[in-house]
This record gives structure tokens, sequence and C-alpha cells, in this order.
């Protein structure tokens, strides 16, 4: 090994051997790689060692990294490759820590589900995430760091990991919901007059503008977008989770709901007069193996109403009764 990839072995066997935990290790291991040589001399070092470990199972520990590799301020690669060999524990946690301080809090990972769509994941924090059709979720890269905020659109489910020091906030149109560790959903859809959040377990506080509250389990608020006032409801439970589980509810649906979640759903597009339909509901409950065709017979027979399916186009017209 040459004389430089002996002195980075020195250097990373005192900061493991010694167990240099403190603000002493990071301002050392910082001041270290301030220095550009230094970490081009790193880079290089850990790249070896990757190639020298390609044969070790790694796959699922460089999948839970990646989500933070996507922009820092240094070598990426150098970093992936640490976090993947799980190379001296010591180092590869001291690292994850500066790395993560110096990321610019404007950068943002967004992750986003089309029409049709569903997304299961989890966070960096260990927090999981379901997520409905046409929905995002953004966060910092600092993520999980000194702070824990999320901002969403369409419909979200979270089991949050719990961390009573960094709070988990979500941040949605005019409303926040703050938890330490709990289950809940946030739904804001920008064809929706409202913003909700529900509670399954745990406790969060829901705060506008100008108002706050806080929820227990089975209850959710609504934030009226067009007055700005927030309304607290009973939730169901088993209603409110059905989509994380693959199933389709309808509860006493107007025709313009069922559409709304046809749309979302099956990832079409619906043209339908509301007016033949108004005052009618609609009430099912759709299992996962159910298509988009056993739904529109069903529907046919109950809210009298003929269909036509074109590609990702579905026309919907009030059935005539021939006298």
């Amino acid at each position: 090994m040459s004389e430089n990839k002996s002195h980075i072995d020195v250097k990373i066997n005192r900061l493991y051997s010694d167990k240099m935990l403190g603000k002493e290790a990071i301002q050392d291991l910082e001041s270290w790689l301030d220095n550009e040589s230094e970490r081009e001399e790193l880079s290089l070092y850990f790249s070896e060692k990757w190639e020298a470990a390609k044969t070790s199972d790694v796959k699922e520990v460089n999948q839970r990294k990646r989500i933070h590799l996507t922009s820092t301020w240094w070598n990426l690669q150098f970093y992936k490759n640490v976090a993947a060999i799980l190379l001296l524990p010591l180092i590869g946690a001291l690292l994850f820590v500066i790395v993560n301080q110096k990321v610019a809090d404007t950068q943002l990972m967004t992750v986003r589900t089309e029409l049709g769509d569903r997304a299961h994941f989890v966070l960096p924090d260990g927090t999981e995430v379901h997520m409905n059709a046409l929905s995002t979720l953004s966060y910092n890269l600092s993520y999980g760091v000194n702070q824990r905020n999320v901002q969403v659109t369409g419909e979200v489910y979270f089991d949050v990991f719990k961390n009573p020091s960094l709070p988990f906030v979500v941040s949605s149109d005019s409303i926040t919901v703050e938890a330490l560790g709990t289950q809940f959903m946030v739904r804001n859809y920008l064809d929706e007059p409202f913003v909700r959040s529900s509670l399954l377990e745990g406790k969060i506080k829901v705060e506008s503008t100008d108002e706050g509250m806080v929820l227990v389990p089975g209850e959710s608020v609504e934030y009226n977008k067009a007055a700005s006032v927030l309304t607290k409801k009973r939730f169901d439970l088993g209603m409110g989770l059905a989509w994380t589980n693959g199933s389709l509810i309808f509860k006493d649906d107007t025709m313009e709901d069922v559409c709304r979640k046809i749309e979302h759903w099956y990832g079409v597009d619906v043209i339908c007069n509301m007016a033949d339909f108004k005052g009618k509901t609609f009430s099912l409950r759709l299992r996962k193996e159910e298509t988009l065709y056993n739904l529109l017979a069903i529907m046919g027979e109950v809210l009298q109403l003929n269909y036509r399916l074109n590609d990702d186009k579905l026309i919907i017209t009030k059935k005539r009764i021939n006298n």
C-alpha cells in the first residue's frame, strides 16, 4: 500500500480504536475532510475497499442509504461505499453526521405517485409511509439530522418512528401536523375543498394560521381552504386505512366523489354529467382482485348508468329507459 494509503489507515484506526464519539472526534474528522486532496484520496481509498467487498450481501443496506445520496458537497460515491459495506461502523456514523450537516436546507427529495399508483417505503429515520394515487412527499436532505419536516399533497399515511427529541412535522397547504411517534394520515388533493388529518394511534397537534387542535385516536380534523376554518370530526378507522391494504370503499358517496375515486384508483379520466345523478349515492367495498369492469357492472345496475371505456378515458351516461 502506498504511503498516502497508509496514513489514511492510521487516521481511521485511531478514530475507531479510541472510540472518539464526542465533539473532538467530529471536529477532527471535519477538519480532515475539509481538505480537497484528502477527500480525493479518501474517495479512492474507499472505492478500492468497495471493489474488494463486492461479494458481501450489502444490497439492503445500500438501498436504505441511497435516498440521501442525490446531492452533497463532496464525492458521493465515497459516502455510499462507506454506508454500503459498513466498513468501520464508527467512522461511518461520524461521516453520516458531518455530511448531512453540510447539506443545504433548500435541496429537496420528492417522491411522487401518478393516477392509479400507490407507494410504500421507509424514510431514513425509520418512519413508514404509504402514499395513495396522485400524491407527493418532499423533504430536505438534512431530514433526520436536526429536523423531521415533510411536505405532502394528495393522501399519505405515516407510521412515525418515535423520537421525542425530534418531532415529526407534516406541512400541507395552510396546516401543520406535529407528532412524536404515532400513526396518522393527511389528505390534501388540489381538486378537493379541504385538507384532512386523521389519527389512528398516539396524539397529534394540528395547526392552521389562526387556530390549533389536539387529536386523539379516532378523530380527524378538516381545514376548509376557502373559509380557513378547522373542524373536528369522528373518524372511521377501517375506512380510512382500507386503501393502504388495497381495498377501495364507497360509503354514501355522491357521483362526484365516486368519479374522483375511480380516477385516482384506476388512473383513468372520467367524463360524466353530474346533474344526471344528482341526489344519488353509492356504497360498495371492493377487494384487491376486483377490476374496474367489475365495479362498472355493479354501478350500472345500482345507479342505472351506461359506460364506455376507451383506453384511459371512461365515459359515463345516464341509462335511458324506453317507454
